[in-house]
């Protein structure tokens, strides 16, 4: 007869919610049976259980069926891990049909998340072009400033005559570097309704470093013409 093996399922932690302060999100093991060595329910794990490369942080029996690892710090950016498990882990008479497994911490990522035509109230002559940038985890600062371009799609030009370069902006960012805003030098009005194009090439890495963000990311702001 064939041995009866127990399988489980891996929960991968989300991103760290660093904007409230949270602590980092742990790897959850579920086995589909009880597995764990009874007088170990509730208790750290000493042996039996490693993962490569070594994060710091504890291993621990929440129930007979879940092995969870809390890590002491944030989780290494969109690193790939594996993880053994030894039959010290397990109760004597558990085989499992799987003894590890690979997983990857939470990646950094980028996305656009607003980008409007923005003419001020006061000063109706000032237009121009805002985006937000949120980021996963807080950006290092210099790969953004070197790898942010904005571009009229039209040139042809307008009330102030043809723009030949590229457009210049301003960056700021928030305190945990998890939003940058983009605003565009004021504009010029097109003869025809144009667009300014944003363009985030790739490379762009955590302040932690890590993997950088895939990419590139693109955005767009319609700008009206002089007779729109």
């Amino acid at each position: 007869p064939q041995p009866t093996t127990v399988s489980f399922t891996v929960a991968v932690p989300e991103v760290t919610d660093v904007a409230n302060a949270a602590q980092p999100n742990p790897l959850v093991v579920s086995f589909a049976a009880s597995v764990a060595p009874l007088a170990n329910v509730g208790k750290d794990v000493e042996q039996g259980v490693a993962m490569r490369p070594a994060i710091p942080g504890t291993w621990r029996w929440s129930d007979q069926r879940t092995l969870v690892f809390q890590p002491k710090e944030d989780w290494p950016v969109g690193q790939d891990e594996h993880v053994d498990f030894g039959n010290a882990l397990l109760a004597p008479q558990t085989l499992l049909a799987e003894y590890g497994f690979d997983f990857r911490t939470p990646s950094f990522g980028v996305q656009l998340q607003r980008s409007e035509f923005y003419q001020d109230p006061v000063n109706p002559g000032i237009k121009k072009a805002v985006f937000d940038l949120v980021f996963t985890h807080p950006v290092q600062i210099s790969d953004i400033e070197k790898r942010l371009s904005l571009s009229l799609s039209d040139r042809s030009g307008g009330l102030l005559g043809p723009n030949k370069g590229a457009i210049k902006f301003t960056l700021t960012y928030d305190k945990l570097r998890l939003h940058a805003y983009v605003h565009s030098e004021s504009l010029p009005i097109p003869a025809e309704s144009s667009s300014l194009e944003l363009t985030l090439a790739e490379g762009v890495h955590a302040a932690r470093g890590g993997r950088p963000a895939d990419g590139p990311l693109t955005g767009r702001v319609e700008v009206p013409g002089l007779y729109s």
